[in-house]
């Protein structure tokens, strides 16, 4: 068994001397760096394909938003008939643009609001809103 183990060793010896096994290592690792470099710039590519692809759906949905904003405050102001264009957005930017939850609100609350009245409060019961 040890004349196997010897003969085994002289022959890697054999082949690390004449640099074999060094040239098949170096031919390996040549091709490991050239299948990592294709991975890395197909895995580039793909990020940048959905990188565009992403940039896309956030434009979609910002444009959605903008549009259904655009028609709730359409909504809202059809609703409050008569009021600056100002208020509304104040009413809107403090949660109240349903007009139920104006049931919620105090006179003295609304005035408490930048750019609400006493002639915005009688508009808004002209139009039919109450309060608590």
């Amino acid at each position: 068994m040890s004349k196997k183990l010897q003969r085994k060793k002289q022959l890697r010896n054999n082949l690390r001397r004449s640099g074999a096994l060094s040239n098949a290592v170096n031919k390996v690792v040549e091709e490991t760096k050239k299948v990592v470099k294709h991975a890395e710039k197909a895995a580039s590519e793909a990020g940048k394909a959905v990188s565009k692809q992403v940039e896309k759906a956030v434009e979609a949905t910002k444009e959605q938003a903008h549009k259904r904003l655009q028609a709730q405050l359409k909504n809202f102001a059809a609703n409050l008939g008569g009021l600056s264009v100002t208020v509304l957005k104040t009413f809107y930017d403090e949660g109240s643009s349903l007009l139920l939850t104006s049931k919620n609100w105090t006179e003295k609350e609304l005035l408490a609001l930048k750019g609400i009245g006493p002639a915005t409060i009688k508009k808004l019961k002209e139009n039919g809103i109450k309060f608590k």
